[in-house]
């Protein structure tokens, strides 16, 4: 369990269990790559928002949920179930759309 030193004040969403602190020597440390593609350098209509659309769309493509086919919605979230040791892994998403960006936090 991580220290109450390591939570953001005024934390997104208002949760007070989102992670700003990571130390890769931690036992609890781990990562997860997720590789998607949204579209082709060829596709029409490609640019920034596409992309961003295409993201938000399915969680899948934001995240390792193996499960799900919905849409991200701010604020959410996700059980994850990452095969190997670590079992469930709870993350908090924020979408910040006129940026172009999604954040995980771990919680």
């Amino acid at each position: 369990m991580f220290r109450k030193c390591n939570r953001i004040t005024n934390a997104p969403c208002g949760d007070d269990e989102i992670q700003v602190s990571y130390d890769q020597k931690s036992e609890n440390y781990h990562s997860y790559k997720v590789d998607n593609e949204a579209c082709f350098l060829n596709t029409q209509g490609y640019n920034v928002n596409f992309v961003f659309n295409v993201m938000v769309s399915n969680k899948q493509f934001i995240a390792p949920d193996h499960e799900s086919q919905k849409k991200v919605e701010n604020c959410q979230t996700t059980d994850l179930n990452i095969f190997g040791l670590f079992g469930k892994d709870t993350i908090r998403t924020t979408i910040n759309k006129p940026n172009n960006y999604i954040t995980n936090y771990t919680r």
